[in-house]
């Protein structure tokens, strides 16, 4: 019983001493939260299939980016408010790459219908870059990918979920992660395939 009342103690004293976290109030992002988790996604960005050649010639012609509609999962799960508006956010974080995407959004589980847009923007496009929400879980993320390996002229692949979809990478497919989809990655994934 007294080693209980010792361990009793000590947390006790451990409240008293901050007592300032467990106040309650309202919910604030850490100060130095974004930066680290920044610098953190930069750190993990990954390429795991290199770029096709030619791939930094050709993203100063018409580049097409398609992206899952992340806003439809929002009712769901958190989603970060910069990512709601996807063809908002991809043309502002490429432009800042000197790159004006033209942006083609599809469902998280894309349609046949969606399926043959993207692809057709592909076909016109000099380089197309595809991020793919998870090819393993989503089967019509596996017909995305192999329709846009099919008919993209040059195809960089953003792996959002999950990275074993690298597996169903071509040869001549760039392949690229930061092991998530939080904006901070996304960001730190374009860096690798525009800059």
């Amino acid at each position: 019983r007294r080693p209980l009342e010792q361990s009793v103690a000590r947390l006790d004293a451990l409240v008293a001493e901050r007592p300032a976290r467990f106040d309650g109030g309202p919910p604030r992002p850490e100060r130095d939260g974004e930066p680290l988790a920044r610098a953190l996604a930069a750190r993990a960005a990954t390429l795991v299939a290199p770029a096709p050649p030619g791939w930094r010639r050709r993203l100063n012609g018409r580049v097409a980016a398609i992206f899952p509609r992340l806003s439809a999962l929002a009712d769901r799960i958190t989603v970060e408010p910069g990512l709601l508006d996807e063809a908002r956010y991809l043309r502002e974080a490429m432009l800042s790459y000197g790159v004006e995407p033209e942006v083609e959004v599809v469902g998280v589980e894309p349609t046949e219908a969606e399926i043959a847009r993207a692809r057709g923007r592909a076909q016109t496009a000099d380089a197309t870059i595809l991020f793919l929400y998870d090819a393993h879980l989503y089967p019509s993320n596996r017909q995305l990918l192999d329709s846009l390996q099919s008919g993209a002229r040059a195809l960089a692949v953003v792996l959002m979920r999950d990275p074993y979809d690298a597996e169903y990478l071509r040869g001549g497919t760039a392949g690229v992660t930061a092991y998530g989809w939080r904006k901070c990655q996304l960001d730190a994934v374009l860096t690798r395939v525009l800059a």
